[in-house]
């Protein structure tokens, strides 16, 4: 599993990727966002972004910002050496898995780390099942886990209720579901 660490300080990106090394990672390490873009190659796999709050240029949260769309499926963790309550609350509202501040407890990062790959691969393993649902279904889909009836997303996307029920029962079937109370994740 891979683990993208990007800090501008390098001595702190030294240690941050032989302990993630230690535990088994493969480590990505980069000393800028400009690096990291021109080097990274966006696929669907899981991973782990470890991204420094402030940095020279483009700072993190600019790149989560430019990149977002592209690694939805990634967990990314901030770290920050700024007590920067505001941000945080705005990156976990736009998707991002924690906001550390540094210094950073070393068990509590590789467990945040641990839980980030899980979930990782949890949302991996979703973006390619909803892969295989053509538009319609990707939409009715998402208004199955908001917890809508087929009454409602028939009046939604006005299509009638037996249209619902087919592609509820092609979503089920691709995806190889009885319930869809276990897709209440970001989809």
């Amino acid at each position: 599993m891979d683990v993208y660490i990007i800090d501008d300080d390098p001595i702190l990106l030294r240690s941050l990727s032989l302990l993630m090394e230690d535990q088994g990672y493969q480590v990505n390490s980069y000393l800028d966002a400009d690096t990291f873009l021109a080097e990274v190659i966006f696929t669907l796999k899981p991973a782990c972004l470890v991204l420094d709050l402030r940095m020279p240029k483009t700072s993190g949260v600019e790149l989560y910002l430019q990149i977002q769309n592209e690694v939805e499926h990634w967990s990314t963790i901030f770290l920050t050496g700024h007590g920067e309550i505001h941000t945080a609350v705005e990156m976990v509202k736009k998707g991002a898995f924690e906001f550390l501040q540094k210094p950073v407890d070393i068990d509590t990062l590789l467990s945040i780390v641990h839980n980030a790959m899980k979930n990782s691969e949890l949302k991996t393993q979703l973006k390619k099942m909803t892969a295989q649902l053509t538009d319609r279904e990707q939409q009715i889909l998402k208004y199955l886990t908001l917890g809508f009836s087929t009454k409602e997303i028939s009046s939604h996307v006005d299509i009638s209720i037996k249209t619902v029920e087919f592609h509820r029962a092609n979503i089920r079937q691709k995806m190889n579901l009885k319930e869809y109370k276990y897709l209440m994740l970001n989809l």
